[in-house]
């Protein structure tokens, strides 16, 4: 593990840096920006951002939503997320350490991941931060495209 990286917890509501990274990284996805965040937050969840640097750059990290349910009960989830650069996997662990320490102090009752499909491979990372598979899907693992240059007929026929 190296010992160069820095971790930061971050509520900020517009996050450009992590909004960068999640678009020059392979695996980042829009609901894991800090825009989708304000999105959501209309909806009642607030987020938090555990970003991992190296020398300045982020290297890592998870945008995880957070919903009260009741003065006791809080859940969270982070879809599409963990994301982390290819060439800094080693941070992974740490990663989802610092998820379930963040998950321990927002009081989370529940957490679901819905990580990019190429995690699938970092099955043992997971199950050492006691995580376990589950058949829940919280955002859709399908994207349809749809000519929007095609008339109303066509894409009603399609359908």
């Amino acid at each position: 593990m190296n010992s160069n990286y820095t971790i930061q917890v971050s509520s900020s509501k517009e996050d450009k840096a992590w909004d960068d990274f999640l678009s020059q990284t392979e695996y980042g996805h829009h609901v894991q920006s800090s825009l989708w965040a304000q999105v959501k937050a209309e909806l009642g969840w607030k987020a938090r951002r555990i970003v991992i640097t190296n020398t300045e750059k982020i290297i890592a990290g998870v945008q995880i939503l957070i919903r009260k349910l009741s003065p006791f009960v809080s859940i969270g989830y982070a879809p599409k997320g963990p994301v982390c650069s290819k060439d800094h996997q080693d941070a992974f662990a740490l990663l989802l350490e610092q998820l379930v320490r963040l998950s321990k102090s927002e009081r989370i009752q529940l957490i679901a991941v819905q990580p990019p499909s190429f995690y699938e491979e970092m099955d043992d990372d997971y199950k050492g931060c006691r995580f376990s598979r589950s058949w829940l899907e919280l955002v859709p693992t399908a994207t349809i495209h749809i000519d929007l240059i095609a008339g109303e007929t066509e894409i009603l026929s399609q359908m």
